[in-house]
């Protein structure tokens, strides 16, 4: 029996996460019960890390079981975007600011780069170290602040003000991080165009 469909089955789950890990950050970022917020934002850190990291390994089984497709890139590229913008929709409602900046680069960047691609196949467009570092980044970002929320909500249940304030500066470190990773973002989108508009030499891109 064959085992080509695990890679993809590890991608689906990734997505099949997203709509949860979404109302997981809504739920701690607007309830009440310091206690169920302490206790949502830890699962919603776990969920979505555990979700985050399938991002490299439908990769190495996908090589490992010499199961590498153009439906499974497909797949594993939509699914990070999914698990971002589930996030970042539970983060609307308290944050609409942080939220719809962060919606607003990172579809900007994909819908252009998609058009490119429609437009220009001739290009080879594949996936740069940077544009891959910087998925890496805004997940390890937002994994910041859920970890940090929660210590945070614990800090406040237990009156913990010190801890409380060092959880603040590790939110907002999340968040510096978060915003350098939208700007990296849109910078890796630049490059794709780059990449585009490069003379050719002998009928290949440079």
């Amino acid at each position: 029996m064959t085992l080509s469909w695990i890679p993809n089955a590890v991608t689906l789950l990734r997505i099949a996460a997203a709509p949860l890990v979404g109302w997981l950050v809504w739920a701690f970022l607007n309830y009440e019960d310091i206690a169920f917020r302490e206790v949502y934002a830890g699962l919603a850190f776990g969920i979505f890390t555990l979700a985050a990291l399938t991002d490299w390994l439908d990769g190495f089984l996908a090589r490992a079981l010499n199961a590498t497709s153009e439906f499974g890139a497909k797949l594993d590229l939509w699914a990070d975007k999914i698990l971002v913008f589930a996030v970042l929709i539970g983060v609307f409602s308290a944050y609409p600011i942080i939220a719809i900046y962060g919606l607003i680069c990172l579809s900007v960047r994909d819908l252009a780069v998609m058009r490119l691609r429609a437009r220009r196949p001739d290009v080879n467009l594949k996936a740069t170290f940077l544009a891959k570092s910087k998925t890496a980044i805004i997940m390890g970002a937002m994994s910041i602040c859920m970890l940090a929320y929660a210590f945070a909500m614990s800090a406040t249940r237990l009156g913990h003000q010190e801890q409380l304030e060092q959880m603040i500066l590790i939110c907002r470190l999340g968040l510096s991080v978060f915003v350098f990773g939208c700007v990296l973002s849109l910078g890796t989108g630049l490059q794709y165009f780059l990449a585009a508009s490069a003379p050719k030499r002998n009928g290949h891109s440079e």
